[in-house]
């Protein structure tokens, strides 16, 4: 896969706060109905830990992947059962009906979560991930300006409409429909390719590895790419009641993550298999997470910087205003470092497990 250079942090200006909002109206009720939790009691300890993911989500895929493919819960004495899910919104579906323990999400969906339960909270940053536009091969689109009088397919309810939404606002471009404006088409990631091909849209919006799967087909070219984030939420339950259980969790993901680094190939393999992807696409697939790059598990870092916690509460706040979610939500105070500390703690007194590492069978 390649490497992006993207910006760690990009805030949301200032202009588009309300643009923003309407588009959040679509995106985050769908990302995350306000079903009543139905397992805010402490769970079985003595069971494993049922963990969330989205499949159609790269690098989060890989990392998630070589929890599944290792003996790396075993060794940090966390037992787990991962279940990988199609969308952000079956997800969250499922963890509030109650059969999820931890949920590894992008941002938007986790917020809506946060909002429809007192029971979550994050303890973690995922991966880093972008949202790019891909412009399509013969539109003589050669930047986000040339997008005037064009049109952009984007899946409405996800992360990469109200990135779209910025963009556009941040170069002046009003959407509508005429030569002076940039024509929305609503497409799922499936529908892209083929829209492109017929030239029924002139550019895309998405996530990898949708953008690698375009490129692959020498259907377009990036013409802009933004970082998206990922978080790590658990039930406050099992944190309230069994803290070390989740200072164990992190581990694993620490762990795992510096294996991903480690052994990119056959992390790689792992996902594609899992997402049903084809493996030519993964040079096409842009990677902008530092923990990639890790050579010893020292430095592989999951914590939230400033910037997240920034970004978070932005959009957060958008949602209220556009009374999307049920409560609001401070960000800061539905995320706790602490067990994060002490994981790290641990691991530098300890030591980390790297040379007991081994491939097993699937834990799931």
């Amino acid at each position: 896969m390649k490497f992006l250079n993207l910006v760690r942090f990009a805030p949301v200006n200032s202009r588009v706060t309300t643009t923003l909002a309407t588009l959040l109206a679509v995106s985050a009720l769908t990302a995350c109905s306000p079903t009543v939790d139905k397992k805010a009691v402490a769970p079985d300890a003595s069971k494993p830990l049922q963990i969330g993911w989205v499949t159609s989500w790269a690098s989060a895929g890989q990392l998630m992947q070589s929890l599944n493919h290792t003996n790396i819960t075993d060794l940090y004495g966390m037992p787990m059962v991962l279940h990988g899910y199609p969308t952000s919104p079956e997800l969250n579906e499922a963890a509030l009906h109650g059969d999820i323990d931890c949920v590894s999400n992008a941002l938007v969906p986790t917020v809506s979560l946060l909002s429809a339960s007192e029971d979550w909270v994050v303890v973690g940053r995922l991966v880093d991930s972008p949202l790019s536009v891909v412009a399509r091969k013969g539109a003589k689109i050669e930047s986000v300006r040339g997008l005037k009088g064009k049109s952009i397919g984007v899946l409405f309810t996800s992360g990469a409409h109200p990135y779209v939404l910025e963009l556009l606002a941040k170069n002046d471009l009003q959407i509508g429909e005429g030569a002076d404006k940039v024509k929305l088409v609503n497409l799922k990631p499936g529908e892209q390719a083929s829209a492109m091909q017929k030239g029924s849209v002139d550019a895309v919006a998405a996530w990898e590895p949708q953008i690698g799967i375009l490129l692959s087909k020498d259907l377009g070219k990036v013409i802009n790419s933004e970082r998206h984030l990922g978080v790590i939420t658990v039930r406050k339950s099992i944190a309230d009641s069994a803290p070390d259980r989740v200072v164990k969790l992190l581990k694993s993901y620490i762990q795992a993550n510096h294996y991903t680094a480690t052994h990119a190939k056959e992390a790689d393999q792992w996902y594609t298999a899992a997402a049903e992807i084809d493996a030519k696409v993964l040079p096409f697939i842009g990677v902008i997470e530092p923990n990639t790059k890790a050579v010893k598990p020292t430095d592989v870092h999951i914590e939230l910087q400033p910037g997240d916690l920034t970004l978070a509460q932005t959009y957060s706040d958008a949602m209220l205003k556009a009374k999307l979610i049920p409560a609001a939500v401070n960000f800061n105070s539905r995320m706790n470092p602490a067990f994060l500390q002490k994981a790290l703690s641990e691991l530098n007194k300890d030591g980390y497990k790297t040379d007991e590492v081994r491939e097993v069978g699937e834990h799931r």
